[in-house]
């Protein structure tokens, strides 16, 4: 029997972190007073990770993206990386990062047979970057990236999260990176992640306006009517609405869990770095398989738990606009 929520909807794709520790104080991820992190005994081993990761690949997980906090701070991740590689039955082993190790990673991510890469990127501006990330080096992410093209790493994704009257005026501009370049820009709604720092309601824009005003920036900076038109729909990637500007090599993609959430198609399950697996980003429902691998349970025991955690996953989360309740955990807990 493979993983299927409580709504039926087969589950194939696995976020897994590797570490709730991180380079940079993200401000939607991290709370200004920090997070305590835990203790390294409490983290999964490679070893249980891999044991986990091919249990649920014989339940039908296909795809396994790799995160944090950061994931590039975790003691030689790239071991992993190829131990993911080798498990029968997934497709796809990808990671996200904020880049900012990079520049150093970029080749062993690719011999190590990383097949795609996700950056986080929410701002051009050098001296917005280190406040938003708190203290992170935009010149040096860009070294990153140049780094994995280098490698190989072809049709990057960068991830940004629109916040209103911090980055929302650079919404053409990031758009814009996608013109000569075949990357997919990704406009994320602000999410109500526990221990925010501030009220994310003042933060936050639906995905419908981050799109009109996207489109409304690029035509006025790009001095032509290259975007004149509607952008065409290019249909779905993942949580992703795309759309395909005219002329350009890359696409844009809004991503959009409150203003129009994708629940209905949403596949994943998360695997924390201390072995909770959560059926949803915003609910708190998990399944602790931390007990589960070193009290020596068998396959079978492992694996319906892993079923147990699948039919948690709720028909649509509980986070339901700026009057709704927040999500439970800060995101570098759950993972990102």
């Amino acid at each position: 029997m493979k993983l299927q929520s409580s709504g039926e909807r087969m589950l194939n794709y696995l976020r897994l972190s590797v570490t709730d520790r991180c380079n940079l104080r993200c401000r939607y991820c991290i709370p200004a007073e920090g997070i305590q992190p835990l203790p390294r005994a409490d983290l999964l081993s490679f070893e249980e990770i891999l044991r986990a990761v091919e249990l649920l690949s014989a339940l039908g997980v296909t795809k396994v993206r790799i995160t944090g906090g950061e994931p590039l701070v975790r003691k030689e991740v790239t071991r992993l990386v190829a131990g993911l590689k080798r498990i029968p039955g997934l497709r796809e082993v990808v990671m996200t990062t904020n880049g900012q190790l990079l520049e150093k990673f970029a080749q062993p991510l690719r011999d190590a047979g990383l097949d795609r890469l996700n950056l986080s990127l929410d701002t051009l501006n050098p001296d917005r970057y280190q406040q938003v990330t708190g203290g992170g080096n935009l010149s040096r992410f860009w070294r990153g990236v140049r780094a994995a093209e280098a490698a190989g790493f072809s049709n990057l994704k960068f991830n940004c999260v629109v916040m209103q009257g911090f980055n929302d005026d650079e919404l053409g501009d990031l758009a814009l990176l996608a013109r000569d370049q075949p990357w997919q820009i990704r406009f994320i709604e602000y999410m109500p992640m526990a221990g925010q720092a501030e009220s994310w309601a003042a933060r936050y824009l639906p995905s419908g306006k981050i799109e009109a005003e996207a489109l409304r920036q690029a035509v006025a900076s790009s001095g032509s009517d290259l975007l004149a038109a509607r952008w065409t729909p290019a249909g779905f990637s993942g949580t992703a609405r795309i759309v395909k500007p005219a002329g350009f090599r890359g696409s844009i993609g809004f991503i959009s869990p409150l203003g129009a959430h994708f629940c209905h198609s949403c596949n994943r399950l998360r695997l924390s770095s201390d072995g909770r697996l959560h059926a949803c980003l915003l609910e708190e429902g998990s399944v602790d398989l931390r007990a589960l691998l070193r009290d020596g349970a068998d396959d079978a025991a492992i694996r319906s738990r892993m079923r147990e955690a699948a039919a948690l996953k709720p028909e649509r989360h509980g986070v339901a606009g700026l009057d709704g309740p927040g999500a439970a955990q800060p995101m570098s807990r759950v993972g990102g």
